[in-house]
């Protein structure tokens, strides 16, 4: 053990990482389900904000959790594999971690991956592989121009979700009514929907839907999409968005937003 009360899950998911081509460290889970990041001589809980996906690993199938370091042009990211649920004995979800960023995103594939390997071909292009459980197990490799998976191989388009954190929207004291949102995206189809919270219990068990599930529309002006909130019950103090894009071959989802946010009363 290098460090005190924190252990190892399993030596696969032990990696050692690379910051623009220098190693900066390792990161690994932890057999209660942390994730663990060391610089070689101090380390961290960077798990906290995936600890809700984390909580859903099947504890009956540990050994075949697994991380993988891949690396290429602005991207160096820790990806690790989970089975989740009570089913699940392979992993069927990725939390893959943005070292430049600090970020989490969470993958889904279609298939589960029972392998994976990060490797460097002839030519000196990086490959991201992994082994698919499927019979007869073929190998993929992620590809950021495709927008399906199995490309190639009876293809598969996907779903896309993103949702923020809980917004206080600068001011957790201070009511706040919604007027509007615009979405800088290339999916026509992209919906949003909006929860809000008052007390810590919304937070987790139920929040409050204050705009539910809607596609965007054409601004009045032309030329950007928006969600219209002025008739929506927005007054609360925090306030989550997702916005799902169904299975389509838009390049972009979500570039950013801007919403306008008025602020009502001070409680």
């Amino acid at each position: 053990m290098q460090f005190n009360e924190v252990g190892l899950l399993n030596q696969e998911s032990w990696k050692v990482v690379f910051y623009e081509g220098q190693p900066v460290g390792t990161i690994w889970i932890t057999p209660d389900f942390r994730v663990i990041a060391s610089d070689f001589n101090t380390y961290q809980d960077i798990g906290g904000p995936i600890q809700d996906v984390l909580n859903t690993i099947n504890p009956q199938a540990l050994n075949s959790i697994h991380g993988a370091f891949v690396s290429q042009a602005s991207f160096d990211l820790y990806m690790l594999h989970i089975p989740t649920g009570g089913l699940n004995s392979t992993p069927d979800t990725i939390c893959v971690y943005n070292l430049r960023t600090k970020k989490w995103s969470i993958w889904q594939p279609t298939d589960l991956i029972s392998a994976s390997l990060f490797n460097i071909n002839s030519l000196g292009v990086p490959q991201w592989l992994f082994a698919a459980s499927t019979s007869p197990g073929p190998i993929y490799i992620w590809d950021q121009t495709t927008k399906t998976d199995r490309t190639g191989t009876a293809p598969v388009q996907y779903p896309v979700t993103i949702r923020t954190s809980w917004l206080n929207m600068g001011d957790e004291t201070l009511l706040k009514a919604l007027n509007q949102q615009i979405a800088y995206t290339g999916d026509t189809a992209l919906t949003l929907l909006i929860e809000g919270a008052f007390i810590d219990n919304n937070f987790i068990n139920s929040p409050l839907i204050v705009f539910s599930t809607t596609a965007a529309r054409v601004g009045p002006l032309g030329g950007y999409l928006f969600y219209p909130l002025a008739g929506s019950a927005s007054r609360h103090y925090w306030y989550r968005f997702t916005w799902t894009s169904p299975a389509s071959a838009a390049s972009v989802v979500l570039a950013g937003y801007n919403t306008e946010c008025i602020p009502m009363l001070r409680v």
